[in-house]
Formats: structure tokens, sequence, C-alpha cells
């Protein structure tokens, strides 16, 4: 009799071992299932936003004004959008002073107690404002190109 309870208890350890294992392997392989997912969620998600990127950049490349965004500084969009800083702290009725340099336009936006959108249309207008002022600025003159290896300045311009 002990040795038939015997026999019975480590029929019923290989199972619930059996049992165990496979719950594992269950369990495993769900896991496995929801890291997959995640990764492809991941992975669409990065490549929408850098699509995204991809289109932010060929519009401020190309000049568009709709890429201003509230986290930029005044230098930062002087410089991308070739426009004197002075001329877009003097539309602004700013002093160009060295800690102004590095204020975003939501800052500035808080400072001034105005919305946002309202800095960022005005900062719009100076640039399209003064490229019509300046139309050479957008045939290819571009002055700032300096020359990498003397750091001289040139001047490219397009022959009509």
């Amino acid at each position: 009799m002990l040795l038939t309870r015997m026999c019975q208890g480590i029929s019923r350890k290989r199972e619930v071992q059996a049992l165990g294992s496979r719950l594992r392997l269950i369990i495993t392989c769900a896991l496995l299932m929801v890291s997959l997912g995640c990764t492809a969620f991941a992975a669409r998600a990065s490549l929408g936003a850098y699509q995204n990127f991809q289109k932010q950049s060929a519009l401020a490349r190309e000049g568009d004004v709709s890429t201003i965004r509230p986290w930029m500084t005044i230098p930062y969009i002087a410089h991308s959008y070739h426009i004197p800083e002075s001329y877009l702290y003097q539309t602004l009725h700013l002093a160009s002073t060295a800690p102004s340099r590095h204020v975003t336009l939501h800052a500035l936006a808080t400072r001034s107690q105005r919305p946002v959108q309202q800095i960022i249309h005005k900062v719009q207008e100076a640039i399209l404002t003064y490229r019509k002022q300046h139309p050479h600025g957008r045939q290819g003159y571009r002055p700032w190109i300096m020359h990498r290896k003397n750091r001289i300045p040139v001047t490219l311009a397009l022959k009509l």
C-alpha cells in the first residue's frame, strides 16, 4: 500500500511538473507575442515620426515659415531662415541682449503675456516682409556661407 501511494505521488509530481513546464511555455509564448506586438507598434510610431521629420525638414529647407515652432529661439530662426537677428528683435520690439538670445518663442510669449501663436505669426510675417524687401537673398546670394578651411565669407550669386 505504501508502495502504491509512493508511485501515485511520483506520478502526480510528474503530472505537476509537466503541467508546470507547459504553463511556463504558454506564458513565455504569450510574453513573446506581447513583446513582438510592442516592437511592431514602436517601429510604426518611429517610422511615422521619421517621415514627419523628413517632411518638416524639407519644408524648412525650402524656407516655409509654417515650420516655425514655439521651441525655437530668435538666433535659430534667423539662421534657419537667413534673416538678420537684429531685424527679428526689432520686429518683436526686443533688445538683443545675451540672456534674450537663448529664450524660446514660448518663453517670450509668456513674458509678454501674449499667446505664443501671436508671436509665431508676427515672426512669420517679419520673415515674409524681409524676403519681399530683400529678394536677392532667396535667389542664390548667400553671404552667410563661410569657406570651412579659412573661415572666409564666400558670396554666391546666380548669374542671370
